[in-house]
């Protein structure tokens, strides 16, 4: 159901009619968040959220937003007077295990789905959507290589900081753009054109190597820093 307020009129067989108001309490989204109220989904959210203040705004001053953590298959009840009246989960792309942050324990968790260690049937709904983190609708080894790109950079952010300094720190922005949250997912049930079919794979490899090359790159800079580091210790 949408939130706000709609007339019902209703007319009778011999002409009477009669109406009501009927007001439909919600949730709305704000910034970058993304409410599915079909399926009762939330998307949109930045990785590593203690609120969703900034992300929710509630339509009826009445109501209460009330969870308990931020992360992939986390539930965000909308009560009223200590009433639920809905609930909605929160995705969170990338964000498998469900902690609000994508790194490299989700990593291998996605290599054991696309290996088949972990039948896709296994996982919810929620899950399935995380694992897909570059939204090309599978879960594959683009997803793994992104996600273990993604868990390399988050060595360096430190997740100590207050939420308004973490919000500015350059490799916490950086680590937050690998995954884009704000993309929807269409399913389409056309067949690949014949000149795709080919390309496709082609095209996959590439970006496997483009992601591990700079995965490789990272990583000698880290052993280099590293190195530099204790000589200047010494």
């Amino acid at each position: 159901h949408m939130a706000g307020v709609t007339v019902v009129i209703v007319t009778t067989v011999n002409g009477l009619k009669d109406y009501c108001l009927v007001k439909v309490v919600g949730v709305t989204a704000e910034s970058t968040a993304n409410i599915d109220p079909e399926n009762g989904v939330i998307t949109g959210l930045t990785a590593g959220l203690d609120s969703l203040d900034s992300y929710l705004a509630l339509t009826d001053e009445s109501c209460e937003l009330s969870y308990d953590g931020i992360g992939t298959d986390s539930i965000v009840y909308l009560t009223r007077d200590d009433e639920i009246i809905g609930a909605y989960t929160v995705v969170i792309f990338g964000d498998v295990d469900g902690n609000g942050w994508y790194d490299g324990t989700d990593a291998y968790f996605v290599k054991l789905v696309t290996n088949g260690m972990i039948p896709e049937s296994a996982l919810t709904e929620a899950q399935r959507m995380a694992c897909d983190c570059n939204h090309d609708g599978r879960i594959d080894g683009l997803d793994v290589a992104t996600l273990e790109q993604a868990g390399l950079l988050l060595a360096n952010v430190n997740q100590t900081l207050p939420s308004e300094e973490l919000q500015t720190d350059s490799v916490y922005l950086e680590y937050c753009s690998l995954i884009d949250q704000a993309v929807e997912i269409v399913e389409s049930d056309q067949p690949a054109a014949s000149g795709e079919t080919a390309e496709e794979p082609a095209r996959a490899a590439a970006n496997v190597w483009q992601i591990m090359i700079n995965l490789f790159k990272r990583i000698i800079s880290l052993v280099l820093n590293t190195f530099f580091a204790g000589i200047i210790t010494k």
